[in-house]
């Protein structure tokens, strides 16, 4: 048995054709890096409107699954911007569906469980309850990538740096 993206993609068909129509496997498309990105569509009709994000009765999931899966979680993403600004939606929409995916994720479980956690990430955003009183919240994060560059701060910044002794008289105080 492979891992990596064909395994996820076989993954996600085996659990589509037994879902009795619950979860429909739309399309696989490679991204060139090692990725393929599998939309699904799940049914959500049943969700209850609550306060939080609207759902249609039927919503599309990218789901890019990498080399490294089923040891490294997919990543999931919407095709749209309805739930930007939501809490546990990112970049207007990228899912964050684990505070701790280290400890959260099982890679056993495969696409079987990351479809159950987005099930009840969605259906708990759409009641407005993805941030329970009295659990923890997620910490506020940067996550690094290759596009944006590296900055690099060289010892040598001179009396530029603002611990400098012309600079020590503005933080010494009165």
């Amino acid at each position: 048995m492979t891992n990596g993206p064909d395994l996820a993609e076989r993954q996600l068909r085996a659990l589509a054709a037994v879902s009795g129509g619950s979860v429909e496997f739309l399309a696989a498309e490679d991204t060139g890096e090692g990725t393929r990105r599998l939309t699904i569509s799940m049914d959500t009709s049943r969700l209850p409107a609550g306060p939080g994000i609207r759902v249609r009765d039927r919503e599309r999931f990218w789901i890019y699954a990498g080399a490294r899966y089923p040891y490294k979680p997919p990543a999931v993403w919407v095709p749209h911007r309805r739930w930007a600004k939501t809490p546990h939606v990112q970049w207007g929409r990228y899912l964050c569906l684990y505070a701790a995916p280290s400890v959260e994720w099982v890679p056993s479980d495969g696409m079987d469980g990351l479809v159950e956690r987005l099930s009840a990430w969605v259906a708990r955003a759409a009641e407005g309850t993805l941030d329970p009183d009295a659990q923890p919240l997620h910490p506020p994060v940067a996550y690094p990538t290759t596009g944006v560059g590296t900055v690099v701060v060289h010892p040598d910044v001179g009396d530029r740096a603002p611990w400098t002794a012309r600079d020590q008289q503005s933080f010494a105080g009165p």
